[in-house]
């Protein structure tokens, strides 16, 4: 069996950072899905807080949380 070449085989530093921005991607989209949800929810009343203030307040208070 030929040994294998060490320019076309991942390093364990890359094969390391490949999965550390697979995860932060991963985590980055999670949060999107929630804060879109929690934007485009429904309200206490049933009807819908988009473009309301309740639904910019809560909009507002994702990104802050996204921020962080």
């Amino acid at each position: 069996m030929p040994a294998a070449d060490p320019q076309t085989t991942p390093s364990g530093a890359a094969i390391l950072r490949f999965l550390r921005v697979t995860l932060h991607v991963g985590f980055a989209m999670l949060l999107l899905v929630a804060i879109l949800r929690l934007h485009f929810a429904d309200g206490a009343d049933g009807a819908a807080d988009v473009g309301t203030p309740a639904g910019a307040q809560r909009l507002a208070w994702s990104a802050l949380a996204l921020a962080l």
